[in-house]
C-alpha cells in the first residue's frame, strides 16, 4: 500500500512539473542587458558604457563567493601578483600557507591548476 501511494505521488509530481514547468513564453523574453540606440546616441551614453566596461578590468568583486571575492588578489587592479611578485620587485612574505598559490608564481613554477592564473583570466575575460 505504501509503495502504491509513493508511486502515485511521484507520478503526480512528474505530471505537475511537466504541465507547469514548460511554456513557450520564455522564448519571448527580452534581454535585460541590451543597450538601446538612445543610450549610444550621445557622448554621455558612450562614456557610461565605457566606464562600466573598464570598471570590471580590476577583477576584484566581479564574482564574489569568498570573503574578498574570488578574484581579489589574482585579478586585482594593482596587479601585485603578476607585476611586483612575478618580477621579483616584491615578495609574497608570510608563511607557506598564506596565499600559497602565489609561491609558484614567484618561483616561475606555476602550473595550469593554479587558481590565480584562472582568476586573472576570468577577471580580464569578464571585463571584455
Amino acid at each position: 500500500m505504501k509503495r502504491w501511494s509513493l508511486c502515485r505521488l511521484f507520478s503526480f509530481l512528474i505530471l505537475f512539473f511537466n504541465l507547469t514547468g514548460c511554456s513557450d513564453n520564455f522564448l519571448d523574453t527580452k534581454p535585460t542587458a541590451v543597450n538601446s540606440n538612445k543610450i549610444l546616441a550621445n557622448e554621455d551614453g558612450i562614456n557610461a558604457v565605457l566606464i562600466g566596461a573598464y570598471s570590471a578590468i580590476d577583477g576584484a568583486g566581479l564574482h564574489i563567493n569568498a570573503w574578498f571575492g574570488d578574484w581579489a588578489w589574482g585579478g586585482a587592479v594593482s596587479n601585485w601578483v603578476w607585476g611586483s611578485v612575478a618580477s621579483d620587485d616584491g615578495t609574497k612574505g608570510g608563511d607557506i600557507t598564506d596565499s600559497s598559490p602565489i609561491v609558484p608564481i614567484e618561483d616561475y613554477t606555476a602550473d595550469p591548476h593554479n587558481n590565480y592564473i584562472s582568476d586573472k583570466w576570468n577577471g580580464n575575460y569578464e571585463a571584455v
